[in-house]
């Protein structure tokens, strides 16, 4: 806003890697701090000529014969690379004529800026270890806003520091030693803990899951109560019949009338024979768009989050099948926007590292994610644990 209310006829432009995370959270906060408005073609024209536009990186070769006078990226770690902050650096071009009380002020006539979260990303590699000729980097922590942010966020900040240390410490900290590896979102930790439960279920919630795979893969069909795995059929094929068929023969052999699948792919004809035979069919995509928009990327990132607070809050039996638990434990996640949205790996990266598909955590993730919708036999389901107290060498319930 200094840039722009102390020189007359600038050009500045704002710019947020998705359109929607734009319009709904940086322009919103824009009009909130400065009580102007953006117009419809996202633009803001000030008394003195100056113009604030708003863009969405997918718009940058729009503006290629544009001459600027300043920029912003606003969460600039959401970029993959420091293309576009070089991009808009050279078209810091813009023949201005500043007032004296910009300066008296002593800033550089044009500049460019990003907001950004401490992480392994290029801003450390320009900043924080690099030394940018002419730049500088200012750093706070979240606690450093304390004064200015309400309570129960701040009591929400101690919760998330105790369920997931890597986050608080980038996003909350400003740590900027957090690696990848740290964004395991199921860490292997979190089974040991189910291992001294022991569940006695008052009611009954079954259902069938099934990940259908081609190329090679797994064909993994799992019956599941309440969490636990009551049985499995490892396939390598793709016939959509044969598939349907054998999880009518595994429903019927634990008398489960539920199904949950894949429905991309070869899942859709399973999914659609299936519900032909008037099966009760939760047929899951998981590419669509969460039910919680807010907080999760897609479908998927919220099943696989829901799975891991089942887990974290042992709510479900100890996995005994160990590839299970590896597969489980095998995907990251990252946090995509300042609104804290998680996003999961793609699935590529994830069948690099194990060097093969996590076909069985996903089939086991559908039928978690279905279980939580099921009503049960008595039409409430609920869990009683028993959870082995160890002290001294005595142990008892």
């Amino acid at each position: 806003m200094t840039y722009s209310e102390l020189i007359p006829n600038n050009l500045g432009i704002v710019f947020r890697k998705e359109f929607t995370d734009l319009r709904d959270s940086t322009i919103k906060d824009f009009e909130r701090y400065t009580g102007l408005k953006v117009n419809s073609q996202r633009d803001v024209v000030l008394p003195n000529k100056s113009t604030i536009m708003f863009r969405h990186i997918e718009e940058l070769n729009n503006i290629q014969n544009v001459n600027l006078g300043w920029y912003l990226l606003e969460q600039g770690d959401e970029l993959d690379s420091d293309l576009e902050f070089f991009l808009l650096f050279g078209r810091l071009r813009r023949d201005l004529t500043p007032t004296q009380d910009f300066t008296d002020l002593g800033l550089s006539l044009r500049s460019g800026f990003v907001i950004a979260n401490a992480g392994d990303n290029w801003i450390k590699n320009l900043w924080k270890d690099g030394n940018l000729d002419g730049g500088s980097l200012e750093e706070a922590t979240t606690w450093d806003n304390a004064d200015v942010l309400p309570q129960d966020f701040l009591d929400s900040l101690k919760v998330l520091e105790k369920t997931k240390p890597e986050v608080y410490k980038q996003y909350v900290l400003n740590d900027w030693a957090v690696t990848a590896d740290q964004y395991i979102l199921i860490k292997p930790a979190m089974f040991e803990l189910l291992k001294n439960v022991v569940f006695f279920n008052e009611i009954s919630k079954r259902v069938v899951s099934c990940d259908p795979a081609t190329g090679g893969d797994e064909c993994v069909i799992y019956a599941l109560e309440n969490g636990k795995k009551l049985d499995e059929n490892i396939l390598h094929i793709n016939d959509t019949m044969k598939i349907a068929g054998e999880m009518i023969v595994m429903a019927q052999r634990y008398g489960i009338n539920d199904y949950a699948i894949d429905s991309i792919g070869i899942g859709k004809g399973i999914a659609d024979r299936l519900s032909e035979m008037g099966k009760n069919v939760n047929a899951i995509s998981s590419a669509e768009k969460a039910s919680d928009s807010e907080r999760y990327s897609n479908l998927r990132a919220e099943m696989w989050w829901y799975a891991m607070e089942e887990i974290q809050n042992r709510r479900i039996p100890y996995p005994e099948d160990e590839e299970l638990r590896k597969q489980l434990s095998s995907v990251r996640y990252k946090v995509v926007n300042s609104n804290g949205k998680i996003q999961l790996e793609p699935k590529d990266e994830t069948k690099k590292r194990l060097n093969r598909s996590p076909d069985r955590a996903d089939a086991f993730i559908y039928g978690l994610w279905a279980l939580k919708d099921l009503q049960g036999d008595s039409g409430i389901s609920h869990n009683l644990k028993f959870e082995h107290m160890f002290a001294g060498g005595r142990g008892g319930y």
